[in-house]
């Protein structure tokens, strides 16, 4: 799949909870993208497992912070990486299965936006 742009954007939902919006064009203009919802107590959590895999720690990993429960793993081509993060929230506000598949190239970038919210408080 060829990507043309990718992006991802911080939202606060309320006090207690934030949407991560993944946007992913091909050059057609398709946005492959989709969003998830996290708990704010849960932000800092999931930068640092984020972290892991740019320090090189690979491998499905499973991360259980309530309500938000994550599963992140590598996946693609040998020319194409991808991250893929799951978040089961069962309990709580907006309960639902939320999946994020990006390039391994934006973890970065999703560290940032996520800690420019965690430092807010």
């Amino acid at each position: 799949m060829e990507i043309d742009q990718e992006d991802f954007r911080v939202e606060r939902i309320d006090e207690q909870q934030f949407r991560i919006v993944h946007s992913m064009f091909t050059p057609d203009g398709v946005d492959m993208g989709s969003e998830m919802v996290i708990q704010k107590a849960n932000l800092v959590g999931l930068q640092e497992m984020l972290g892991r895999f740019i320090g090189g720690v690979y491998g499905k990993q499973e991360f259980p912070m309530e309500p938000d429960h994550f599963n992140v793993f590598e996946g693609g081509t040998d020319w194409q990486r991808f991250f893929h993060l799951h978040n089961y929230r069962k309990n709580g506000d907006l309960p639902a299965t939320y999946v994020i598949t990006f390039s391994l190239e934006m973890v970065p970038d999703l560290i940032d936006k996520l800690k420019a919210f965690s430092d807010e408080n």
